[in-house]
């Protein structure tokens, strides 16, 4: 373990001098099988990339104001959900099909403000049922 720090130190000294700024904070020093990046988890063991149970809470808060919303929406708050769903899309490329629905539903929104909730009922499909 000794040896293991003296390499790394040495490495980051070397580095230092050479004009690299290192971010110590960032920096992972030790081996990991998981680690966060980019607003996701990447499992090496498995092989996989999941979702922090914080931001599948977030959504699913987000996804039950939409759904309780009654005929309309603000074209804010589906953007906000679209976002998501974008984000997720590398852990969960089924995410893909619902930005999609919701992208068509704010191209034919009328007002600028308010999303018409009927619009993801076309074709009947149910968009805003994936659960978290």
């Amino acid at each position: 373990m000794d040896a293991a720090k003296a390499a790394i130190y040495v490495v980051f000294s070397v580095l230092v001098s050479l004009g690299y700024p290192i971010g110590i904070k960032k920096s992972v020093l030790w081996p990991t099988t998981a680690l966060e990046f980019l607003g996701l988890i990447v499992d090496f063991e498995r092989q996989s990339f999941l979702i922090p149970r914080s931001k599948i809470d977030s959504f699913a808060v987000l996804r039950e104001h939409i759904l309780s919303s009654k005929s309309q929406v603000f074209l804010k708050t589906l953007q906000r959900f679209q976002g998501k769903c974008v984000s997720f899309s590398f852990a969960v490329p089924a995410a893909k099909l619902f930005i999609r629905e919701i992208s068509r539903a704010m191209a034919s929104a009328h007002d600028m403000c308010l999303v018409s909730l009927n619009e993801f009922q076309k074709g009947g499909s149910v968009t805003l049922a994936f659960s978290g």
